[in-house]
């Protein structure tokens, strides 16, 4: 399969779950909605002390990545109305990813939105469709040279070395060096274990989801396409 298939074969709502998840606030929410059953905005406004403006827009976010849902419930003697709840998919997923990546980089926690910067440099990494797509290619093969994934990707030599220096810098791929004979090359790139076992993370609940009977109303898509890698 070539670099391009693998590209396109990458469903669209997999890069949105990943974008919802590379921000510190928003990953901070998250934790926050995932210990209740649901919270209201003035409830959510009162514990992170952000302007409504700002936490709608970043709710709406989480919504459209099938992270968090939004419901109207009335109950007698409160004014709200409005309560957001973490998707069960939302749930399965953070408790996969997140205890995956706690558990290969200690002293990682959630507690507060600044100490979580090491989880948004990970997902800032995985969540670009190019990177993802690279991963999965290397996944898929041994390793190969810089010239060479130049050839296959089509892209440029400054942004094909910027797209694997993001993902080199969170462990997800390895530069080494070697002098093939007959060959000018010398810089070679393969996925190393972690970057494997975090694709399969992902993978594996994103496909768990959509073969499950799970399907909240803020699932940016109707389709249930499956992440066969």
């Amino acid at each position: 399969m070539s670099f391009q298939n693998y590209f396109d074969n990458i469903p669209e709502i997999v890069i949105s779950i990943l974008n919802g998840l590379q921000n510190e606030f928003r990953l901070y929410l998250l934790e926050e909605l995932k210990n209740k059953e649901s919270m209201s905005l003035s409830e959510i406004q009162k514990i992170t002390g952000k302007e409504s403006g700002y936490l709608i827009k970043n709710i709406h976010n989480l919504e459209l990545s099938g992270l968090v849902s939004n419901y109207i419930k009335k109950i007698p003697d409160r004014r709200d109305y409005s309560f957001y709840e973490v998707t069960d998919f939302g749930r399965t997923f953070l408790e996969n990813i997140l205890s995956f990546i706690k558990k290969k980089r200690k002293n990682t926690k959630l507690k507060q939105p600044k100490q979580s910067k090491q989880y948004v440099s990970f997902f800032k990494a995985i969540s670009n469709r190019f990177r993802f797509a690279i991963l999965v290619f290397l996944k898929e093969s041994k390793e190969f040279s810089f010239s060479s994934l130049k050839n296959i990707t089509k892209k440029n030599e400054s942004s094909l070395s910027n797209h694997l220096h993001k993902l080199e810098q969170n462990l997800m791929i390895q530069n080494f060096y070697r002098k093939k004979n007959e060959s000018r090359d010398y810089s070679y790139y393969r996925i190393t274990k972690f970057g494997k076992e975090a694709l399969d993370v992902i993978i594996n609940s994103y496909n768990l989801y959509f073969q499950s009977k799970i399907n909240p109303v803020s699932s940016p898509s109707s389709s249930k396409p499956t992440l066969t890698i």
